[in-house]
């Protein structure tokens, strides 16, 4: 279950209640959150937060959101197993996501560099929504996610 609180407008979510799909979120009430869905655009339909649930980010929605994914030899040699990094310019800022994460319930990690590449800010996350209102805050520019 997600609180719409956590959310911002253009996150990606599941809702339960009406679809399998993946919804988009396009307004944000005080108690309730409209979503929009394929098929159904020109109708937002009204979802209630106990119906909702995160997209749990995996290397294929990385890959499909436009990050480039690369092979990070000196960390699975230390891990003892193959790791990658994902990189995307988002609004002339560099960002490298990683599958280390310094906190137990987050399995990612996204550092964002400027454009002089100096360290802008970081997170962990788990979540698409979590990912996306990350870099909405830390580079003023959106995440694109053209398909799920």
């Amino acid at each position: 279950m997600i609180n719409y609180k956590d959310l911002m407008i253009g996150d990606w979510v599941y809702n339960s209640k009406y679809t399998k799909y993946p919804m988009q979120v396009v307004g944000i009430g005080e108690d309730y959150c409209y979503l929009n869905f394929e098929g159904n655009e020109a109708d937002p339909i009204d979802g209630i937060d106990e119906y909702m649930t995160p997209i749990e980010v995996e290397d294929s929605i990385l890959v499909k959101s436009g990050f480039e994914k690369e092979f990070d030899k000196d960390l699975s040699k230390f891990y003892g197993m193959d790791i990658f990094e994902y990189h995307k310019v988002v609004n002339k800022c560099f960002l490298r996501i990683s599958y280390i994460s310094n906190y137990l319930c987050r399995d990612w990690y996204c550092q964002i560099d400027n454009e002089k590449h100096s360290s802008i800010g970081g997170f962990d996350f788990q979540y698409l929504h979590e990912l996306q209102n990350g870099i909405r805050l830390i580079t003023r520019g959106d995440l694109e996610i053209k398909e799920l």
